[in-house]
């Protein structure tokens, strides 16, 4: 009747009715709402009673996860979960680190938005791969940052972890600006003849001991150089694990003649590889910087000649390749 509120019956399946004219049905949208939390707006009643019945059959078989359908908060939004991580990881990795962890995260991003996470399956992520423009490791590296994110996700938000991620098979890594050995050994030996001892060890222990990378190796202080094992000890490295190193014998012998010349400071935590004075800018103690050798480096080379070769490819990427010559990329390793 005219002037008379009246509530719509529902006739579950067929949809809503005004009572006193059964023949007419809201015109306008349909709002479901399950929860406080969770309510959904639709054009059609049918669009509407389907959405619930898959609620009510996720609720019942336990399954249901509410934040997966606050469509406004959108808490499992990939956008706002891989920020959040991105931010985490800003404080724990290194800015060079970062820079490559966040370029795959954001065409990750760009990629799939505010999906829900939940809903990004193999597929999705195999399709992602497979569209990614870029160099072999540069996806390798994507993918692994992938499955790092994916992991602090279902820790920290408590979903189901994927079944199966996409393999990508084994990355060529690519070796550019390197220099045979006979070459690298005669850029040493010119550091050697001209610059501090020390100097040239940092530089040639790069070039000995591969698995430890130039800022590990900067890194390095008396208590971590184990004179009566002749070994290196690597605390912290990427690997999360602490490094063994094994020392040859010729460089045991290097550091008892130092030693001999040189007290050895009673603080174990000074740095090995440091200076001791006569440099401008620099104070006695103090850990070499990466351009103390990049430049002692870069002077050998251009008094032999050689263009165009960076320290860190000169050494361990040179050395590397030097070997691949003789052994097989494991039996490096």
């Amino acid at each position: 009747a005219e002037g008379v509120k009246q509530t719509f019956e529902h006739k579950e399946k067929e949809g809503l009715f005004c009572p006193s004219h059964p023949f007419l049905s809201p015109r306008s949208s349909y709002i479901v709402r399950y929860t406080r939390k969770l309510t959904a707006r639709f054009k059609t009643y049918r669009e509407a009673y389907n959405y619930l019945l898959y609620l009510r059959v996720k609720d019942q078989a336990g399954e249901l996860d509410l934040r997966a359908h606050l469509i406004k908060k959108n808490p499992l939004a990939f956008d706002k979960l891989a920020d959040e991580w991105l931010n985490l990881k800003a404080s724990q990795v290194k800015v060079t680190s970062l820079r490559s962890i966040a370029s795959g995260m954001n065409r990750a991003i760009k990629s799939w938005g505010n999906t829900c996470i939940k809903e990004i399956q193999f597929a999705q992520i195999q399709d992602f791969l497979k569209d990614y423009d870029g160099a072999p490791k540069s996806k390798a590296n994507a993918l692994a940052a992938l499955k790092q994110f994916w992991q602090w996700v279902v820790d920290r938000y408590d979903i189901p972890p994927l079944r199966k991620w996409p393999k990508l098979g084994y990355v060529e890594m690519a070796f550019r600006e390197t220099v045979d050995l006979p070459t690298q050994s005669a850029i040493i030996g010119d550091v050697r003849l001209h610059e501090p001892f020390k100097v040239w060890l940092c530089v040639k222990w790069l070039g000995t001991y591969i698995a430890i990378r130039p800022g590990e190796m900067r890194g390095i202080t008396e208590g971590q150089v184990d004179r009566q094992r002749g070994v290196l000890i690597i605390p912290h490295p990427k690997e999360k694990r602490a490094k063994l190193v094994p020392l040859t014998q010729e460089d045991q012998e290097l550091i008892t003649q130092y030693d001999l010349t040189h007290p050895r400071p009673f603080n174990q935590s000074t740095p090995f590889f440091r200076h001791e004075g006569g440099i401008g800018g620099t104070r006695p103690g103090e850990a070499f910087g990466h351009s103390m050798l990049y430049r002692a480096w870069q002077r050998a080379c251009k008094r032999l000649g050689v263009t165009g070769v960076p320290i860190y490819p000169g050494t361990k990427h040179s050395t590397a390749m030097g070997l691949r010559a003789i052994y097989t990329p494991e039996q490096i390793k």
